[in-house]
């Protein structure tokens, strides 16, 4: 069966040390891509420079913890990065009202720009809510944007139908395996076609690797957690996420 884990934190320093090994790992467990994700500036460089690996793609965008860091350089040194080879995507960006590192006033301020660059650039959005997601709904539908991944999808039912009716794509990981998680419910309930996972790496490692360090290898895990809750074959629900995958970034095969 063939992977892609669509968003991970490899520049994280806890897993750059193990880096080689850990994309071993990934071609082990038939991880074929990987879309690794910024989360500011020097995190998005790091992102672009580690597409040098074949398996790798890259992500770049200002997260909204670090959204007190934008200044009037930082849309055209996005744009400038989005032009190098294998970015795939903007992001990560969005509104996290659960840590506040950032203001809201300038958290909205800042996704805004970034959606409006992913337009001017055609480039699909990786949107980051926690505990927003109606305030991210809303601010995407002004913005009339839906070139849309809801990484880490908290919403709702109502809201990921109400998604999935935009045509946003909704991306579960570790999370959906957790003991008393409702995201399988949402799985249910909605079409997969519109659907993907992730690690989240190094956070959230799925059951049955809790406490360890996340990594892309895990990946397999939250597949055959979600192919059995289903009731489906694992390879179905493989084959469907992973040209998801290639759909949404506009990657070839």
């Amino acid at each position: 069966m063939k992977y892609i884990d669509t968003h991970a934190h490899l520049q994280d320093p806890r897993l750059m040390n193990q880096l080689n090994q850990l994309l071993d790992n990934a071609d082990k467990a038939g991880v074929e891509k990987i879309i690794v994700v910024g989360y500011d500036l020097l995190s998005s460089e790091i992102a672009v420079n580690l597409t040098k690996h074949h398996q790798i793609f890259a992500g770049i965008g200002i997260h909204p913890h670090d959204a007190e860091k934008w200044n009037s350089r930082s849309y055209q040194q996005l744009k400038q990065l989005a032009r190098q080879e294998k970015v795939v995507a903007i992001g990560e960006v969005g509104l996290d009202n659960y840590y506040l590192h950032s203001s809201p006033e300038i958290q909205k301020k800042v996704f805004n720009i970034q959606i409006e660059l992913a337009a001017e650039l055609n480039y699909p959005l990786i949107v980051h809510s926690r505990k927003a997601m109606a305030e991210v709904m809303e601010i995407l539908e002004n913005k009339n944007y839906n070139q849309v991944l809801l990484h880490s999808f908290e919403g709702n039912i109502v809201q990921a139908k109400q998604a999935v009716q935009k045509n946003y794509f909704l991306s579960f990981n570790g999370i959906t395996t957790f003991k008393n998680s409702d995201r399988i419910q949402i799985l249910k309930e909605i079409n997969l076609k519109n659907t993907v996972v992730e690690t989240d790496c190094p956070y959230l490692a799925p059951v049955p690797m809790r406490g360890k360090l996340n990594q892309p290898s895990f990946i397999p895990y939250i597949n055959n957690f979600i192919a059995g809750q289903l009731g489906v074959d694992p390879q179905f629900t493989a084959s469907t996420f992973y040209h998801n995958s290639l759909k949404f970034f506009k990657i070839d095969e």
